[in-house]
């Protein structure tokens, strides 16, 4: 199956965490294949098929900015017990990204088990998506 979609997404902030920061959230510089998969699965999602990334565009420039933001150190108990914030409160720092755009460029990938004549008959033109209004 040789279609291909283009998908522009864009937003005011991401955070792509990178796994090797495990108390503090580090984001990568660029949306990484699995979240841009997961995109892709939000907006169309057919169990005979998975997304197959060819290409990630980036089209603004690098901007990293810090955040700043109070965590409980415990969760809630099942017997609905309160909590103290005050006494389990802790501050966590995260690098995130601001004002991303993105295309992503993939293709629906077969899978193994899936019905050879429900691909043929598949209509992508269905995720066709037009000239984005932005909002800023």
């Amino acid at each position: 199956m040789d279609k291909t979609v283009a998908v522009e997404v864009w937003g005011e902030y991401a955070c792509f965490t990178r796994p090797e920061f495990r108390a503090e959230r580090v984001s990568y510089e660029v949306i990484t294949p699995s979240a841009a998969r997961g995109i892709l699965n939000a907006i169309y999602r057919h169990p005979d098929f998975v997304w197959q990334i060819h290409e990630i565009r980036v089209h603004s420039e690098l901007k990293l900015f810090p955040l700043f933001r109070n965590e409980l150190r415990d969760f809630s108990s099942r017997t609905w017990e309160p909590i103290f914030i005050e006494s389990k409160r802790t501050q966590r720092h995260t690098l995130c990204l601001r004002d991303v755009d993105y295309t992503i460029v993939a293709s629906p990938l077969l899978c193994d088990d899936s019905k050879i004549d429900y691909v043929r008959t598949l209509d992508l033109s269905l995720i066709h998506i037009s000239e984005p209004t932005r909002p800023y």
